[in-house]
């Protein structure tokens, strides 16, 4: 399901685009973990896309859903925070 989200959102759920590698260079060499978070922002929005989803509340869900707190995920939720 995650996969399929950053797909409708214009990501390739698999690999980082391009951007992605210029704006977050530290996370090319874990791309799997640096995808897991994305993708998990992204399912954590499409829960309800008409409500905020703030920061605290995505770094919920990736550190309770995909184990990442070993990797410093506070960049990418504020990016990806909608």
């Amino acid at each position: 399901m995650t996969s399929e989200l950053a797909q409708r959102a214009g990501y390739n759920p698999y690999e980082m685009h391009p951007e992605e590698k210029k704006y977050f260079p530290e996370y090319v060499t874990n791309e799997q973990q640096y995808l897991e978070i994305r993708n998990a922002i992204l399912a954590a929005w499409k829960r309800n896309p008409n409500e905020y989803l703030s920061w605290e509340k995505a770094a919920e869900r990736v550190q309770v859903h995909h184990s990442c707190d070993h990797i410093p995920a506070m960049p990418l939720l504020l990016i990806f925070s909608i």
